[in-house]
């Protein structure tokens, strides 16, 4: 995909590849998992205004947890959650996600940023200490606790707020 392919959601464009900083409103998924619902709640418990999405193992994409995030969100949140691909952030791009999260914040509003590892891609670890809260995503049957040990290391264990296994 290039930067001028899109997937539409709702009606909103949320561009998927090589857009660092894409963003989408209201990217409500019908018929939302009840688990994602629940997990939407565990999080919300605690404050923060950026949600970091980070996988546990190289070459997993958060894109479609930190959707599933913002849905959830979008249903139980009466402030607005936004989306932010930043599952190819670079040096470069770190400083306009980081820019975008601070501009959610001054909106007053909360964002989940999907996020690449840190272990491949170093500056999702500034990204991700900018938001504040990660949510560690687990692929089943791929993570080894190895890697996940030192992606949660590498970016801080205090910034993390739990863990989600995906298939």
């Amino acid at each position: 995909m290039t930067d001028t392919q899109r997937h539409d959601v709702e009606g909103d464009a949320v561009f998927v590849a090589q857009n660092p900083v894409a963003t989408g409103r209201d990217v409500r998924t019908p018929q939302l998992p009840v688990d994602w619902q629940h997990l939407w709640f565990s999080v919300a418990r605690h404050p923060w205004s950026a949600l970091g999405v980070v996988p546990a193992h190289v070459g997993v994409n958060t894109l479609d947890a930190a959707r599933h995030m913002v849905s959830a969100g979008a249903a139980y949140s009466a402030a607005s959650v936004q989306l932010i691909d930043a599952t190819l952030a670079d040096p470069d791009s770190a400083r306009d996600v980081i820019a975008r999260i601070e501009q959610y914040r001054h909106d007053a509003q909360r964002c989940v940023v999907a996020l690449p590892s840190p272990i491949t891609a170093p500056a999702a670890i500034s990204v991700a200490r900018v938001a504040g809260a990660i949510l560690l995503v687990v692929p089943l049957g791929l993570a080894e606790i190895r890697i996940a040990r030192r992606t949660i290391d590498s970016i801080g264990r205090e910034y993390f707020l739990g863990a989600v296994s995906m298939r």
